[in-house]
């Protein structure tokens, strides 16, 4: 809220919103003598998020087992990639942003955004691939 000043109206809410969080979230890591801070969702079934995008077992077990262990090779996957790559890739395809909108948060170019993009998928597809497929 101490931010709102600073919000113009030429870009969209939520890409200055991120923009705010994001800074907002390495100063506090600077401060602690850059310790790294993760921001990857708990482990444990019982958060709110993985209540979300859990699938109800009573429908189909198999199908929501399948697709849990999709998601976590999915999360091990992009917790491998390095540092510049796992936003970007998050910022598009989870929270749907345009290049433009990631280059403001992550405050980098456009063509910056696009090369993480491209190089982190390329990087995901070889994490994901199963041995000997």
């Amino acid at each position: 809220m101490r931010s709102l000043s600073t919000f113009r109206s030429d870009t969209r809410f939520t890409t200055w919103l991120y923009r705010v969080a994001t800074t907002t979230a390495l100063d506090f890591a600077r401060r602690r003598d850059g310790a790294a801070l993760s921001l990857d969702v708990a482990d444990d079934d019982t958060s709110p998020v993985m209540r979300l995008v859990e699938q109800d077992p009573l429908v189909n077990p198999e199908q929501g087992f399948a697709e849990r262990e999709l998601r976590e090779g999915v999360r091990r996957a992009l917790a491998e990639l390095p540092a510049a790559q796992r936003p970007a890739l998050t910022l598009h395809y989870f929270d749907d942003m345009k290049y433009e909108e990631i280059g403001t948060v992550m405050d980098v170019p456009v063509n910056t955004v696009k090369s993480h993009i491209l190089r982190g998928k390329a990087r995901l597809a070889t994490l994901l691939d199963p041995p000997g497929g």
